[in-house]
Formats: structure tokens, C-alpha cells, sequence
């Protein structure tokens, strides 16, 4: 280079224009000098054996699904038993036999075509086409919630499925939450005026198997008296609405896996 060259700087393009469907579509709003985010719209999809680190090979690991199933994924199947194995390739060998076919639950890769979660729930649903039915549902769930999206993406990602994201409904999670939230205040009612009744001389009976601890639990709420009882209640309201409003500002993801279909000419 000559010393009165000046340097050029440049972008080489590798070709990525057909990945430009993948970059999420961000709507700003401005006001005054201000510019903030004022909705959120990730709505993107690419197979999920493109992801980086992704693998098509099954991870050879147990995850433990609640009520104590065990759950393991192949490159053909998923399995699920309520037994206990010593690692994955046991628990791998013991769901090929025929012999220990009824100690298992199989959906096979074929029978798959859906699965879905969200990122700040704790559930993983799975459609599939089963022998009883062709929209059949299994519900997931991880007893170690940090493993949930390692699953879905373990199971998508080995089934080559389709990966969709996109932003979770505010609309849906405010209306949804918000009647959980009116039967909170429902039920504090409902425990405050108890308080207040026993500090007149009311007395409750109790019936049904759990009678000694909704009888412990009034022997608290009475302890406590109506205005420790209005505290905590007003204390949980607040929490739950906190959270409500935090989730509707910071709305979650929704994952989406969906069964690639070849389209035949």
C-alpha cells in the first residue's frame, strides 16, 4: 500500500440474502426526542439442523419429566417409562425389546408433527398421531425447569422439524391472569370475613380428608386476627400483579416445532 493510498474499508457479503427472513421485525415508536420499543414482533422460521451447535444426532441423556417418568430421544422415537435405568443406552436397549414394549410409552418420529412451549412456562406440549387418535396431546414436564427448552430443542432438532418464534399474546396472558388474579381477591374476601367471624365467636366445622389442615389453617388466620389476614392478603395480590404487569411489558416467547411436509411436483 502506498503512504498517500487512504485505507478502504469494505463488507464482503457471503451470500446470506436467503437468510434474511430470520432477522425480527422491530416496530419503534417515537415521541418527542425519546425512541423506545413499542411492540415486539419476532416472527421468523429455519430448520433447526441450520442452528449453529445444533445436532442431528440424539443427546445421549435421561430427562427426568414429572411423576417420575423417564424420558429419552432417539433419532426415531421418544420414549418414556416410569422405570428406572442406569443411563440412556439401558434405557435406549430395554425400549427396542418386545418383551419390555408395555413398560413403555413410544411416539415414533413419523407420528410427531408438533411441538410447542413457551419460554418462561414450565410445560411442553406434543401433538402426534396415535393409534387411538390422529391429533393426540402429551404434556411435558421437566422436573428441572432449566432443561425445558433443551428438550424441545433436543427433540426438534434431531426430528428436523421447523422452528417458528414469535411473541406470546399480551392480549390472551393479561385477560387469562387477570381472572386468576380476581379469584385471589375472591378468596381473600372470603378468609378475611372468616377472620373477623371467629374473632366475633363463629365457629367452623370441618369435614373430608383434608380436615386437619383447613382446620390449621383457620387456627391461623384466627391467630393472626383480620388485620394480619388483610396484610398477607393484599401482600399476595400485590405480588400476583407485579408479575402481571413485569410479563406484560416483557412479553415471553412461544416455540414453535412443526413437522417438515416435501412438497412433491
Amino acid at each position: 500500500m502506498n503512504k498517500g493510498q487512504h485505507t478502504t474499508r469494505g463488507i464482503k457479503h457471503w451470500g446470506l440474502s436467503s437468510y434474511s427472513n430470520i432477522l425480527p421485525r422491530i416496530k419503534f415508536g417515537v415521541t418527542g426526542q425519546e425512541s423506545s420499543p413499542q411492540s415486539l414482533t419476532i416472527s421468523y422460521r429455519h430448520r433447526c439442523v441450520e442452528l449453529k451447535n445444533k445436532s442431528r444426532y440424539p443427546m445421549e441423556k435421561i430427562f427426568r419429566i414429572e411423576k417420575k417418568k423417564n424420558l429419552i430421544v432417539t433419532s426415531d422415537y421418544i420414549a418414556l417409562s416410569s422405570n428406572k435405568f442406569k443411563d440412556y443406552t439401558e434405557m435406549k436397549k430395554k425400549s427396542e425389546m418386545i418383551s419390555q414394549k408395555k413398560d413403555f410409552q413410544i411416539i415414533n418420529k413419523k407420528d410427531l408433527y408438533r411441538i410447542v412451549f413457551n419460554e418462561k412456562g414450565n410445560t411442553i406440549k406434543l401433538n402426534y398421531a396415535s393409534e387411538a387418535e390422529v391429533n393426540d396431546m402429551i404434556k411435558l414436564i421437566p422436573s428441572d425447569n432449566s432443561e425445558l427448552k433443551e428438550l424441545a430443542d433436543s427433540i426438534g432438532s434431531i426430528f428436523e422439524m421447523e422452528l417458528k418464534k414469535k411473541t406470546e399474546n399480551k392480549a390472551k396472558y393479561l385477560t387469562f391472569n387477570s381472572i386468576k388474579i380476581l379469584f385471589v381477591c375472591l378468596f381473600s374476601y372470603l378468609i378475611v370475613t372468616a377472620s373477623i367471624n371467629m374473632q366475633h365467636g363463629t365457629e367452623y366445622e370441618f369435614s373430608g380428608r383434608r380436615k386437619g389442615l383447613s382446620k390449621l389453617f383457620m387456627s391461623f388466620i384466627d391467630t393472626i386476627g383480620p388485620i394480619g389476614t388483610s396484610i398477607i392478603c393484599v401482600l399476595v395480590i400485590g405480588y400476583y400483579s407485579f408479575k402481571l404487569i413485569k410479563r406484560y411489558k416483557n412479553p415471553a416467547i412461544d416455540f414453535e416445532f412443526k413437522k417438515i411436509i416435501q412438497k412433491t411436483t
